[in-house]
């Protein structure tokens, strides 16, 4: 193996921090010329009951927040979780949202936040194996009034209406998905944009976005080589991913990272073919041992997954305790110092050494 698989989310990461990278590739997805562009903040902390988030990749632009999500394998919950993220990346502008002065009929005044200058998000989902039953290289969705909806969706209306009532309605609807009373049209510009890397690679369209998952898909193939991007390296931006994604094989860490991603990989597939395979032949064949042993195979290794997870779970559980029992301590050496204690008193006040203030 020549190059590491770009879908994996060590890499991905790696190649993506890269501010020219990233913005090359929201150029070639989105057809768009960037002026201005910001790296953000990927770690969360959102309430204290909740979870804490980490995106994959989150950026700004001019007019837009940005967010980029890798999706390796099948799952069934990936259009709530990724809505999840991208109403995140919403709320996520109140952090640096300004305030305004209102002015009451009483002559006073009050002080609310500016949502005028709300951005838009556009959230894009690259999913490398799974495409949605969908065939087209991606699919874009975006807020529109459930009665043009409808007006799709009327069978009848399309079997008994003239041609010029269609006519009519359609002008309605047109006028419905035109309308920028207060600003409505904002909705329209926030995006869920889910690409299909197979197939993107499949159609092999003639577009700017197809060479970044033609690239990622080579590098897929565990017998990639040097000759395999020799087209690429040619190209200033590929040169600098390859650079980053070229495998050391004198590091045993990253050769075993690769090895456990291949072997979880696996699994997974293999518990989505029993569960494919186990639909096709309900309730029409009884189950043999050679099933029986295969069911078992595949509830250990979801087992074994669920195993890793807890123990992931506990780790980030352990992780954020230990930054709230620091931020604990930040806060009462700052209400102290702010009261005037020097640091020698803090010192002696919370038991810690004055270097450590």
């Amino acid at each position: 193996m020549y190059l590491a698989p770009l879908n994996y989310d060590r890499y991905f990461n790696k190649v993506f921090r890269v501010e020219e990278i990233a913005k090359r590739f929201l150029e070639d997805a989105l057809g768009v010329q960037i002026t201005e562009f910001s790296l953000l903040p990927r770690e969360h902390k959102i309430t204290d009951a909740a979870r804490g988030i980490e995106f994959d990749f989150r950026c700004k632009i001019e007019s837009h927040y940005v967010v980029i999500e890798m999706q390796q394998w099948y799952k069934t919950d990936i259009i709530q979780r990724f809505h999840l993220y991208h109403c995140l990346d919403t709320a996520l502008q109140l952090e640096n949202l300004p305030n305004k002065i209102i002015d009451l009929t009483d002559g006073s005044e009050i002080e609310i936040k500016d949502y005028s200058l709300l951005k838009p998000v556009i959230t894009i989902v690259w999913l490398v194996h799974d495409n949605l039953k969908e065939t087209d290289d991606y699919l874009t969705l975006i807020p529109i009034d459930e009665k043009v909806l409808g007006f799709i969706r009327d069978s009848s209306l399309w079997t008994n209406s003239s041609l010029e009532q269609l006519k009519k309605y359609s002008e309605v609807m047109l006028k419905k998905i035109n309308n920028n009373t207060n600003g409505l049209l904002w909705m329209q510009k926030n995006k869920e944009i889910f690409f299909f890397q197979k197939n993107i690679v499949k159609n092999a369209k003639n577009s700017a976005y197809l060479r970044w998952f033609e690239f990622a898909e080579k590098t897929l193939q565990k017998s990639n080589t040097k000759e395999d991007f020799d087209e690429y390296a040619k190209d200033v931006i590929f040169y600098e991913i390859i650079k980053r994604l070229k495998v050391d094989k004198e590091n045993t860490e990253e050769i075993n990272y690769i090895n456990t991603y291949e072997e979880y990989k696996e699994k997974v597939q293999r518990f989505i073919d029993g569960i494919a395979k186990e639909a096709m032949i309900n309730n029409k064949i009884d189950l043999d041992n050679e099933r029986d042993q295969k069911e078992k195979a595949l509830i250990s290794a979801e087992k074994e997954r669920q195993q890793k997870e807890e123990e992931r779970r506990i780790k980030e559980l352990a992780e954020t305790k230990a930054r709230e029992t620091e931020q604990k301590i930040v806060n009462m050496i700052l209400k102290r110092y702010h009261k005037g204690m020097s640091v020698s008193d803090i010192s002696e006040d919370l038991e810690l050494k004055e270097e450590e203030i």
